[in-house]
């Protein structure tokens, strides 16, 4: 019998996850994908009239590949409109070949203004490439910080002399001479009265930060209070914490939203969004070194960041955080209908599937 491509509901969520942890080698339960999932793609306050959560290919009523895709809220120049964001993209080895079909269906869907990806690997990637997805020129750049050097070193030579598999992209980029400079540095801000504080909800006051600062962004997520809840406040496993920079007037001055992961044989956090006023950099270096401080206290290996512009490259980097860049982006986008004027992106990990 052959593969049949169906859209993806609640019916095909056990298999499907099954499938998906077999593959990913996630340290995750069922149970806990199983919330994600919910959370994603069944109470998503974004989701369009008429679009599935993604499709599966079946064999014989057996799940054999999947695509998943959620909606998110993006701007583009003046206007708010729905994108759809790929994610989920498994296919057992025996159909291989029939990710293409997955690719095509996502890639081929003329209805959301915009559809973007966030590969992590050169195999995703040039599959979404054949049906039209583009690089976005900042993907191809990721920035890290080692927290505690003394892992990072262990892990890395454990790596190179085959004793543990290769935990992640960024283990592999590890060298000893990048270890050793960490021994000279210490983190400085610049002076200032802001107060950091940690949060668990946002209020209105993110809504009109992100009306005062939006005219930045070109194209962005639209990273409102409705927005900002669903992603980070609802979002249904553990890991996430929050803090909001505020000025000696208590005004919002900026926030970042930090996510730990503690799958082994690392544990890492993640800088999931960095938004500050355009080149604020004492709001910049603060909200930064308040992510270390986190890191440091959750005993974490690395930080890491994936970077929106860059100019906030930049200033990372002057930061002691260290720049890698891939061959493939990590963010591949096709816009259906009018392109903005231009392709001024505001992207943060927290967009992505990797970061769910």
């Amino acid at each position: 019998m052959g593969v049949e491509l169906l859209p993806l509901n609640q019916n095909f969520f056990r298999e499907a996850i099954d499938l998906k942890l077999k593959i990913s080698k996630l340290n995750r339960t069922f149970d806990d994908e199983k919330k994600s999932w919910d959370w994603k793609y069944l109470v998503n306050p974004y989701n369009m009239d008429g679009m599935s959560s993604g499709y599966v290919l079946t064999q014989q009523n057996s799940v054999v590949g999947l695509i998943g895709q959620f909606a998110l809220p993006i701007k583009i120049g003046p206007r708010k409109t729905t994108g759809y964001a790929a994610c989920d993209f498994f296919v057992d080895e025996d159909f291989r070949p029939y990710g293409l079909l997955l690719a095509g269906k996502f890639w081929g869907d003329t209805r959301p203004s915009v559809l973007f990806s966030t590969s992590v690997n050169s195999r995703s990637s040039n599959i979404h490439k054949k049906f039209g997805g583009k690089d976005l020129e900042i993907g191809h750049i990721s920035t890290i910080r080692v927290i505690d050097y003394r892992k990072a070193a262990g892990v890395f030579f454990n790596y190179k002399k085959g004793i543990l598999e290769a935990p992640s992209e960024i283990t592999n980029s590890l060298s000893l001479s990048f270890l050793k400079s960490l021994f000279k540095y210490s983190f400085k801000t610049f002076p200032s009265e802001l107060t950091v504080s940690p949060l668990n909800n946002f209020n209105k006051e993110f809504d009109e930060f992100w009306e005062e600062n939006s005219d930045n962004c070109e194209v962005s997520v639209v990273r409102d209070k409705s927005y900002l809840t669903w992603r980070y406040s609802n979002y249904p496993l553990a890991g996430i914490k929050i803090f909001a920079a505020y000025d000696r007037n208590g005004r919002l001055s900026g926030f970042t939203v930090l996510k730990k992961s503690s799958s082994s044989p690392l544990c890492n956090i993640t800088i999931e969004e960095l938004f500050t006023r355009p080149d604020d950099y004492t709001v910049q270096s603060t909200l930064i070194k308040t992510a270390i401080d986190y890191s440091k206290k959750e005993a974490a290996v690395i930080l890491a960041a994936t970077n929106s512009n860059s100019s906030l490259n930049t200033f990372l980097q002057k930061k002691l955080f260290f720049e890698m860049k891939s061959v493939n982006s990590k963010y591949l986008y096709k816009f259906n209908g009018v392109p903005p004027k231009n392709n001024r992106w505001y992207t943060s990990a927290g967009d992505g599937d990797v970061a769910f």
